[in-house]
This record gives C-alpha cells, sequence and structure tokens, in this order.
C-alpha cells in the first residue's frame, strides 16, 4: 500500500513531536493502518481511515490535510 492509496494525511513539523507521534502509533495501531514519511522539514502520517486519523490529530496535534475531492 502506497501512501497514494491512503486519503487521510497528517503534517508535523516539529521533530519532537513527530517522534512522539510515531511511537504512539506504532504502540496504538495496527500496521495496516497507517504509515509514514520523513521529509527534510517535516513527517507525514497517513491513515486508512478518518475516524483513526481525528484520534491521532486529537491525541498527537499536527495539521490534517484532507484527500483531494473525488477520491473517497
Amino acid at each position: 500500500m502506497t501512501s497514494i492509496d491512503i486519503p487521510h494525511r497528517v503534517l508535523m513539523y516539529d521533530t519532537k513531536q513527530s517522534n512522539k507521534a510515531f511511537e504512539w502509533a506504532k504502540l496504538n495501531l495496527e500496521l495496516e493502518e497507517w504509515k509514514s514519511e520523513v521529509f527534510d522539514n517535516s513527517d507525514c502520517f497517513y491513515f486508512t481511515n478518518e475516524l483513526t486519523c481525528s484520534i491521532f490529530v486529537l491525541v498527537n496535534g499536527g495539521k490534517y490535510i484532507a484527500p483531494p475531492r473525488g477520491t473517497l
């Protein structure tokens, strides 16, 4: 499954916050529910389910990026 297949995305700019969020996701979510990508200035977390994504943002912060129109 690629990040293109996963419609819900959270962008994080703070590295410490992102590291904590990664550990939280690893401990609390199934591997099929999420994935992450590390970039030079930010990290992105991708989720297959909108509810899981919402819980992640509530607990860990970050900026939710809605999927493009017509993808759901």
